[in-house]
C-alpha cells in the first residue's frame, strides 16, 4: 500500500520522470530543459496509497550548467517512518531509492500518529547532535530539519539541513560544523556563475549567482559553516534572513 511520487515547483530546471518502480526500487530519470540553467529542488516521497499519508521524504537539489550538464548535490532527507532508506547517485544521475522489506502498517490512527511523532523528535534530536541549538527570530516558520552525510569526504562529514520560511518566503539552509566552505563552492566551479562578497553584522558573506538562483555562504566566529540556497530571487530579502542567522547564531 506504499508507492513513491515526485513533487517539484513548476519552473524547473529538469524534468523528472519514473522510469521503474517496484516494492523494493524506484528509478527517475532527470533531463535537462533546453535553454534552462540554475537550481531546482526535487522532493521524492514515499506515500501511502490508501491514506495519502507522507512516510518520507528525499530532497534531491540538481544544479544545471548553460551547457546542459546536470550535477546532483547532497541528497538528504526526512524519515517519520523506522524503515531504512538508502539513496545513491551514479555516474547517469539516476537515483535509486531502495527501502527494506514492507512491514505492516497498524491500522490504530492514534498509534500512528505516536510513533510518527516520536520519530520526528529523533529526527529533530539527530539534527541538534550535529548543530547544536540553532536560534532563529520569532517570526521564522520551521519547516522540517534532516542531517545529511557527505559519504565522498574522508571519515565522511555530518552537516543538518533545515527548510524555513522568513518573511512569506522559503529557503533551504544547509550547517556543517565540520564542513569547509570550499567544499560547497566546487558545486557551482561547472556553471555559469557571478561572485560577490558582503560584510554583514562584521561577517563576510560570500554570494554565488547561478541565473535567478542563489547559493550564500558564511561561517560563525565558532567555525560553524551556513549555506543558504534561494530559488528565484528578485530582492534581497535573502540577505536579510542571512543577516537574521547571523544576529541570532
Amino acid at each position: 500500500n506504499e508507492a513513491w511520487k515526485t513533487e517539484h515547483e513548476q519552473d524547473v530546471i529538469a524534468e523528472v520522470k519514473e522510469l521503474t518502480q517496484s516494492n523494493k526500487e524506484v528509478q527517475f530519470e532527470f533531463t535537462p530543459k533546453e535553454g534552462k540553467s540554475g537550481y531546482s529542488e526535487y522532493f521524492i516521497e514515499l506515500f501511502d496509497t490508501n491514506s495519502q499519508e507522507k512516510l518520507y521524504t528525499f530532497v534531491v537539489p540538481i544544479m544545471l550548467s548553460q551547457d546542459e550538464k546536470i550535477s546532483v548535490l547532497n541528497i538528504f532527507f526526512y524519515a517519520p517512518s523506522e524503515e531504512t532508506v538508502e539513496a545513491d547517485v551514479d555516474e547517469e544521475v539516476e537515483v535509486d531509492t531502495e527501502v527494506d522489506e514492507e512491514e505492516d502498517i497498524d491500522e490504530d490512527s492514534e498509534e500512528t500518529d505516536l510513533e510518527d511523532e516520536e520519530t520526528s523528535q529523533d529526527t529533530e534530536a539527530d539534527f541538534e547532535e550535529i548543530v547544536g541549538n540553532v536560534q532563529v527570530a520569532e517570526e521564522v516558520e520551521i519547516l522540517d530539519v534532516g542531517v545529511t552525510e557527505y559519504t565522498d569526504r574522508k571519515d565522511g562529514k555530518k552537516a543538518g539541513e533545515m527548510r524555513f520560511t522568513y518573511e512569506g518566503k522559503e529557503y533551504s539552509c544547509t550547517i556543517a560544523p565540520n564542513t569547509p566552505l570550499s567544499y560547497f563552492e566546487k558545486q557551482v566551479e561547472t556553471l555559469s556563475y557571478t561572485k560577490e562578497t558582503k560584510d554583514i553584522d562584521g561577517v563576510e558573506v560570500t554570494i554565488y549567482t547561478v541565473d535567478y538562483d542563489r547559493m550564500i555562504l558564511w561561517k560563525t566566529k565558532d567555525n560553524v559553516r551556513y549555506v543558504l540556497k534561494e530559488k528565484s530571487f528578485k530582492d534581497d530579502s535573502a540577505l536579510e534572513a542571512v543577516e537574521m542567522l547571523i544576529k541570532y547564531n
